[in-house]
Protein backbone atom coordinates (compact mmCIF):
# COMPACT_ATOMS: atom_id res chain seq x y z
CA UNK A 1 0.00 0.00 0.00
CA UNK A 2 1.66 3.56 -0.81
CA UNK A 3 0.95 5.14 2.19
CA UNK A 4 0.88 8.53 0.26
CA UNK A 5 -1.87 8.28 -2.17
CA UNK A 6 -3.79 6.43 -0.43
CA UNK A 7 -3.68 8.12 3.24
CA UNK A 8 -6.47 10.98 2.48
CA UNK A 9 -8.76 7.55 0.95
CA UNK A 10 -8.20 5.63 4.24
CA UNK A 11 -8.53 9.45 6.26
CA UNK A 12 -11.92 9.46 4.82
CA UNK A 13 -13.31 6.21 5.36
CA UNK A 14 -12.40 6.15 9.10
CA UNK A 15 -13.92 9.94 9.47
CA UNK A 16 -17.21 7.79 8.19
CA UNK A 17 -16.37 5.81 10.74
CA UNK A 18 -15.00 2.48 8.95
CA UNK A 19 -14.08 -0.47 10.73
CA UNK A 20 -11.88 -3.28 9.99
CA UNK A 21 -13.57 -6.30 10.48
CA UNK A 22 -12.56 -9.89 9.62
CA UNK A 23 -9.15 -8.22 8.07
CA UNK A 24 -7.10 -11.16 9.58
CA UNK A 25 -9.10 -14.07 8.63
CA UNK A 26 -6.81 -14.96 6.03
CA UNK A 27 -3.82 -14.75 8.32
CA UNK A 28 -2.07 -13.25 4.99
CA UNK A 29 0.06 -10.62 7.45
CA UNK A 30 2.88 -9.53 4.34
CA UNK A 31 1.63 -6.05 4.31
CA UNK A 32 -0.44 -5.68 7.93
CA UNK A 33 2.22 -4.14 10.02
CA UNK A 34 2.82 -1.47 7.86
CA UNK A 35 -0.79 -1.22 6.96
CA UNK A 36 -1.51 -0.92 10.88
CA UNK A 37 1.14 1.60 11.37
CA UNK A 38 -0.80 3.73 8.36
CA UNK A 39 -3.98 2.93 10.33
CA UNK A 40 -2.61 4.39 13.80
CA UNK A 41 -1.35 7.83 12.40
CA UNK A 42 -4.51 8.09 11.14
CA UNK A 43 -6.25 7.64 14.77
CA UNK A 44 -7.64 4.26 13.74
CA UNK A 45 -9.52 2.86 17.53
CA UNK A 46 -7.82 -0.24 17.48
CA UNK A 47 -10.07 -1.19 20.78
CA UNK A 48 -13.27 -1.43 18.27
CA UNK A 49 -15.14 -4.80 18.61
CA UNK A 50 -17.19 -6.09 16.20
CA UNK A 51 -21.09 -6.29 16.44
CA UNK A 52 -20.80 -9.13 14.75
CA UNK A 53 -18.47 -11.61 16.60
CA UNK A 54 -17.33 -9.65 19.66
CA UNK A 55 -13.78 -9.78 18.39
CA UNK A 56 -11.21 -7.05 18.52
CA UNK A 57 -8.82 -6.96 16.00
CA UNK A 58 -6.55 -9.01 18.63
CA UNK A 59 -8.69 -11.71 18.97
CA UNK A 60 -9.02 -11.87 15.01
CA UNK A 61 -4.86 -11.79 14.51
CA UNK A 62 -4.66 -14.48 17.80
CA UNK A 63 -7.11 -17.18 15.84
CA UNK A 64 -4.66 -17.27 12.43
CA UNK A 65 -3.39 -20.46 13.29
CA UNK A 66 -2.95 -21.70 9.46
CA UNK A 67 -0.51 -18.52 8.74
CA UNK A 68 2.53 -19.31 6.25
CA UNK A 69 5.47 -19.94 7.64
CA UNK A 70 7.24 -17.41 5.42
CA UNK A 71 4.93 -14.57 6.68
CA UNK A 72 5.84 -15.57 10.56
CA UNK A 73 7.92 -12.09 11.20
CA UNK A 74 5.20 -10.11 9.91
CA UNK A 75 2.47 -11.90 12.10
CA UNK A 76 5.00 -11.45 15.39
CA UNK A 77 5.07 -8.08 14.44
CA UNK A 78 1.38 -7.52 14.32
CA UNK A 79 0.88 -8.95 17.30
CA UNK A 80 3.54 -7.11 19.15
CA UNK A 81 1.63 -3.64 17.60
CA UNK A 82 -1.41 -4.79 18.61
CA UNK A 83 -0.42 -5.60 22.17
CA UNK A 84 1.39 -2.67 22.94
CA UNK A 85 -0.99 -0.30 21.30
CA UNK A 86 -3.14 -2.10 24.15
CA UNK A 87 -6.09 -3.28 22.77
CA UNK A 88 -7.64 -5.68 25.18
CA UNK A 89 -6.67 -8.93 25.88
CA UNK A 90 -9.18 -9.49 28.72
CA UNK A 91 -12.93 -8.99 27.11
CA UNK A 92 -15.07 -11.94 25.94
CA UNK A 93 -16.19 -12.18 22.08
CA UNK A 94 -19.69 -13.61 21.85
CA UNK A 95 -18.39 -17.08 22.56
CA UNK A 96 -17.38 -16.04 25.69
CA UNK A 97 -13.62 -16.47 24.78
CA UNK A 98 -10.59 -13.44 25.31
CA UNK A 99 -7.97 -12.86 23.05
CA UNK A 100 -5.41 -15.26 25.65
CA UNK A 101 -8.64 -18.45 25.71
CA UNK A 102 -8.12 -17.84 21.00
CA UNK A 103 -4.47 -17.94 21.46
CA UNK A 104 -4.00 -21.12 23.70
CA UNK A 105 -5.82 -22.67 20.93
CA UNK A 106 -4.52 -21.58 17.89
CA UNK A 107 -0.81 -21.91 19.17
CA UNK A 108 -0.36 -18.32 19.62
CA UNK A 109 -0.36 -17.94 23.40
CA UNK A 110 3.54 -17.65 24.09
CA UNK A 111 3.63 -14.80 21.06
CA UNK A 112 0.28 -13.21 23.15
CA UNK A 113 2.08 -13.66 26.40
CA UNK A 114 5.32 -12.40 25.66
CA UNK A 115 4.03 -9.64 24.12
CA UNK A 116 2.10 -8.76 27.33
CA UNK A 117 5.18 -9.23 29.23
CA UNK A 118 7.30 -6.46 26.30
CA UNK A 119 4.51 -3.90 27.00
CA UNK A 120 4.47 -3.93 30.69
Amino acid sequence: MNETSNGPFLRLLLQRDARLEFLSTECQDYDAPRFLLTLDTLGYDFQWTSPTTGNNILMDYCSCADRPAQLQDEFNEVIRFLVKKGVRTDIKNQQGETAVDIAGRSAVISLLREAENERE
